[in-house]
This record gives C-alpha cells, structure tokens and sequence, in this order.
C-alpha cells in the first residue's frame, strides 16, 4: 500500500472494526486535483468457503463514518470522491492476514515485475511465512516476496461457484 492508502487505512480500520466488519482495502486514485478513494469492506466472518456480502445499509454507514473520520483528519487536501462497497466474490487478498486465512483458497495474483520467467500466478494458496507468499501451482510449491505483489484475489472455478449456489438455497 501507498503511504497515503496506510495513513488512511489506520485512521479508518478501528470504526469499521467496531461494527463487526472487516477492512479489506483502501485504494487511492487520481491526482493533485481530484481522486477517488476506495475502502473495500466485508463481515468479519466472511470465508472462502463461505463468502458473505455487506449490506447497502452497512456501506452507507461505513461511508458516514469514514467521512466524519476523514473531515477531522483532513489526509487528502483535495476534493475526491468516496465509494464503500463489498468485496464481491473476486476478493482481494491484500495483507499477511489475508493470505493466513484464506490458506486452501485458489487465488490468482500478479507480480510487479518478473519472477522466475512469470509475473502471473495461479494456485492454491498454503499461507504466508516470512514476508512470502506460499502458494502450489502445477503441483510445485511457489515462494513469492509481498513487496512484489500488484494483485492478488480469489478465484472461484464455475464448479466451485456451483456449490456454493446450492449451499445458499
């Protein structure tokens, strides 16, 4: 994360916290004009063997909140927009907790630059040790440095998505 997205991200996390949610993202965009920012949430017991979405109502609120927090704290001194939203099936993995807790999730990620001839990747993630990324693609044990990492998310195959369809009814 940026500096500004961390700054935020600590002001913010402890309100969301608060009611039962989880902090998944903060992603600032645009420039020295005008931005947006993006504060991604999810309930805290959301898994990936069972994925729960927020609420209209909770992001409103979470929206409410981080504007009063923002408006004292004053990070960015421009206009930019705000938007709340879910993490939808596709999540993000972005911090070591991430990726310890959804260990046994297939993920997709891509690296900043090129690793080992590849800067995208596709598995099964094992966990997080050491500021690394431990993941088995192809039946191989993959090793990769977070401070690379551009993207990361849950992947869901049409089958995987098939079963929790039928969970839910």
């Amino acid at each position: 994360m940026q500096n500004l997205e961390q700054r935020i991200w600590d002001m913010i996390e402890p309100a969301i916290e608060d009611q039962n949610l989880r902090l998944v993202r903060v992603r600032y965009s645009g420039d020295a004009a005008s931005g947006t920012l993006q504060i991604m949430i999810e309930p805290e017991e959301s898994t990936y063997q069972s994925p729960k979405s927020v609420t209209v109502d909770q992001c409103a609120e979470v929206s409410r909140e981080v504007s009063a927090i923002l408006d004292v704290e004053d990070p960015i001194s421009h206009e930019y927009n705000l938007e709340v939203s879910s993490t939808g099936m596709e999540r993000p993995l972005v911090t070591a907790r991430d990726f310890a807790e959804y260990k046994g999730a297939t993920i997709r990620l891509e690296l900043k630059e090129t690793l080992d001839n590849r800067k995208r990747y596709q598995g099964e993630l094992q966990g997080f040790e050491d500021d690394h990324i431990l993941m088995e693609q192809d039946g191989a044990d993959v090793k990769l440095p977070h401070a690379l990492l551009k993207y990361a998310k849950l992947y869901y195959t049409d089958e995987q998505i098939q079963k929790l369809m039928n969970q839910k009814v």
